[in-house]
């Protein structure tokens, strides 16, 4: 009898230690993401569904609100999240974009994934925007 319940703490306590072992797992995961957006982002970010309406070198514009793009904004396509660039991005298309919102300034486009390309959507670069 004492052996029966020495053996049901044992598989009780390993499987306590393998849910804590993944929650620190999951958790380091977690950390490591963000760790990462906020080396990109500076720190603070945030995500928005909006449709993109222009497209320029160092910018795009949505409804009301502009983004500056850079060099390490990453660009997916809707077709199995592939890199694409700037010259390549549909307009207009509904669009994920993670960012990264500034005080005085317009914010920084992190990441931009392509949901759908909307009717008449091209890659073409448009006319520029007036100043």
């Amino acid at each position: 009898m004492l052996m029966l319940k020495r053996k049901r703490f044992s598989s009780m306590g390993c499987f306590l230690l393998g849910c804590i072992w993944l929650g620190s797992l999951l958790f380091s995961l977690g950390e490591a993401n963000l760790a990462k957006a906020s080396e990109e982002g500076g720190g603070f970010f945030k995500q928005t569904f909006q449709v993109i309406r222009w497209k320029g070198p160092s910018a795009i514009l949505t409804s009301g609100q502009r983004f500056i793009i850079t060099e390490k904004t990453k660009l997916l396509s809707s077709r199995g999240k592939k890199k694409i660039s700037i010259e390549d991005l549909p307009v207009p298309c509904k669009a994920e974009i993670l960012y990264s919102p500034a005080p005085n300034h317009d914010p920084y486009a992190l990441k931009i994934h392509v949901i759908q390309a909307l009717p008449g959507a091209t890659t073409d670069w448009p006319t520029p925007l007036p100043e």
